[in-house]
């Protein structure tokens, strides 16, 4: 009986992907015509009430309707109720913003726009971006929903109708996931995504996008003065759908005079409409590399190389997976990209062998990482090659690069098969590749880091040999800590300090983010490895912490000209290291249940903040992953 439920649980969650693709007629020119026709109608309002009293009656069953209240509804998980805007920011404690401290800081995260029911996991709630405008010395303050499709599915349906990771949870998650089906038949349009963009940023081809990794980007623009606004859905031209949704163009979340794209690949038809949360850009190039999962069907990866303007000139499926994983993050090199095969399974049977999510860590299965040229046009299996390590999860990467001539010895054609024999007849040097990554020894998606002793992660360097196909790991920060991040112009480049958020961890496994490491990846272990830590203070949490380099100066004073504007005054300039520069990141006080923006200095990691910048009395809730976008950036954007 349970393996029978087990195998139809699978099924369902794999029909889904083929009902989405099928559900809507192209009858109407745009897909907001056609959810709007439906609202009208009266067969859309008998569908919506009937689905919602089958929603009412499962958490009755399930138990959740009145006694499952969520820890990531309350205290500082709990959502701000309001869109705000406030002009002029006050300092605290007397201190003074950086006179070169221009551009704009930007957190998303979860943030449920509609009250949600039942069973509600971090990961559920729709994204809400926090903006910092710093200008001249002043800042102002602006929070604003990512205005998703799914957001306006959901106003239509007039309660909170789309599926959620918490729901699906248990043997009565495959009853939600059967309703979640005949929702999307009949009350919820998929045709432009439903994913909640509440995960992560980055600004490329002059455009700012929050990123979900169950959906394609969203892209958001800030004002001169702070307010922010969502624009679009990306869909790169329709080059990142599949052949059903290029089949019915007029849903596929571009501007009606954007004309059907062609799919790069012939097997585009599978392709997952989603991209990952955390692509690379290379500042030297401008490229901008991305993946995309699933779990529904295969294949299961897919890679994208997007050029500097902001078009796909690759996309393709990867080959070598064991099968459907959750893959959040990866790395990048000169002329690699990492692609982190970790042993986080979806296994829907473990919703009624375990009562848990499908997602399940096989303690007994090896992390493996698969390196391929990152500037293929198609993939054979031999274009990656795998390495494998002891199990461990892993969520993020802090960054990667090569100490040999990687482009010498992986070809395009010959993959990396013979790599040896090539190096021995041609003389080339012996390639390896750092990869520095927070890894656990034990996960659950259900309860994070409070599954075991072992669940917390601790920043780890591997290093692959690309000859011998060996893998070492070696743990660099013995304390607990995730959310590392680098200088950006130092992805995919050798780089000496990484900036890791440390926690303690909550009764329920999240992470309390009392501080900030300053790591150094050049040391021999982590004995020596920490060079400093910033602490919030007694009773404030903080959370990722993004490095703003310092501009440079010159040595009258005057910040640096730009590039060719003054020739002559370069050798007077002040050369900057690596680490001068800020660290930035929202804390919120446990005691005034309120938030600040707080700066820190990179270089001397000392505790006491270079300003603390009040936001009036607001409340950032905890949130994921955080940006800086400089003023050229800012002024740049379309």
């Amino acid at each position: 009986m349970i393996d029978i439920a087990s195998k139809a649980a699978a099924a369902l969650l794999a029909e889904d992907a083929r009902q989405v693709e099928q559900q809507d007629s192209p009858s109407s020119s745009l897909a907001t015509v056609s959810s709007a026709s439906k609202q009208a109608s009266w067969s859309y309002w008998a569908a919506n009430n009937v689905t919602w009293a089958l929603s009412q009656i499962l958490y009755l069953i399930d138990g959740s309707k009145f006694s499952n209240q969520s820890p990531y509804l309350s205290d500082n998980y709990a959502p701000v109720e309001a869109e705000i805007y406030e002009a002029a920011l006050t300092l605290l404690d007397g201190t003074a913003l950086p006179e070169d401290l221009n551009g704009a800081f930007i957190r998303t995260g979860p943030n449920p726009y509609l009250n949600p029911a039942g069973r509600y996991h971090w990961f559920d709630g729709d994204g809400m971006s926090h903006v910092v405008r710093f200008k001249n010395g002043t800042a102002s303050y602006c929070n604003k929903w990512v205005d998703t499709a799914r957001i306006r599915e959901e106003k239509k349906a007039g309660y909170a109708a789309a599926g959620k990771i918490g729901d699906s949870k248990g043997i009565f998650g495959v009853g939600h996931i059967l309703l979640d089906l005949l929702k999307k038949k009949f009350v919820v349009s998929t045709a432009n995504g439903l994913g909640q963009g509440n995960t992560a940023l980055a600004f490329h081809a002059r455009r700012l996008l929050t990123l979900h990794e169950g959906d394609l980007p969203y892209h958001l623009k800030i004002a001169c003065n702070g307010l922010v606004e969502t624009i679009d859905r990306i869909t790169f031209d329709g080059k990142l759908l599949s052949n059903s949704a290029h089949n019915n163009n007029n849903k596929n979340g571009t501007s009606p005079a954007t004309p059907t794209a062609t799919p790069l690949s012939s097997t585009a038809g599978n392709r997952p409409a989603c991209f990952t949360a955390h692509p690379k850009i290379d500042s030297e190039t401008g490229e901008m590399f991305a993946f995309a999962y699933s779990v529904e069907q295969a294949p299961f990866l897919w890679f994208t190389r997007i050029d500097a303007s902001g078009a796909v000139v690759a996309d393709f499926p990867v080959p070598g997976l064991r099968g459907p994983v959750m893959m959040h993050d990866f790395a990048l090199t000169q002329n690699h990209v990492i692609f982190i095969d970790a042993p986080l399974f979806f296994k829907p049977e473990v919703m009624i062998k375990k009562g848990s999510l499908p997602f399940d860590f096989d303690k007994s299965a090896p992390l493996r990482l698969g390196v391929m040229r990152r500037d293929l046009d198609a993939a054979a299996e031999n274009s990656v090659m795998w390495f494998t390590l002891e199990p461990l999860m892993c969520f993020h990467v802090a960054n990667a690069w090569e100490t040999g001539h990687t482009s010498d010895i992986s070809t395009t054609k010959d993959g990396f098969e013979n790599i040896k024999e090539k190096k021995e007849k041609e003389n080339r040097t012996a390639t390896k590749i750092e990869v520095y990554l927070c890894t656990f020894k034990d996960f659950s998606l259900d309860s994070f880091t409070a599954v075991s002793a072992d669940a917390e992660p601790h920043l780890t360097r591997v290093t692959l040999d690309l000859e011998t196909g060996e893998a070492i790991s070696q743990q660099l920060l013995d304390l607990c800590g995730d959310f590392p991040t680098i200088p950006a112009s130092l992805v995919a480049r050798p780089t000496r300090y990484a900036y890791v958020a440390t926690f303690n961890t909550s009764s329920f496994g999240s992470p309390i983010f009392y501080g900030v490491a300053k790591v150094d990846l050049t040391a021999s272990g982590a004995a020596n490895a920490t060079l400093g830590l910033i602490e919030h203070g007694q009773g404030r949490v903080g959370g990722e912490c993004y490095f703003v380099p310092k501009q440079q100066r010159s040595s009258s004073g005057g910040a640096m000209a730009k590039a060719g504007e003054d020739k002559k005054e370069e050798a007077t300039n002040e050369k900057l290291e690596e680490d001068d520069g800020y660290l930035m990141t929202y804390v919120y006080d446990e005691d005034k249940k309120e938030s600040e923006c707080v700066v820190y200095d990179a270089k001397t990691m000392s505790s006491k903040p270079v300003a603390r910048v009040s936001l009036a009395g607001h409340r950032v809730p905890y949130g994921f992953h955080c940006t800086w976008v400089t003023e050229e950036q800012l002024k740049s954007q379309i």
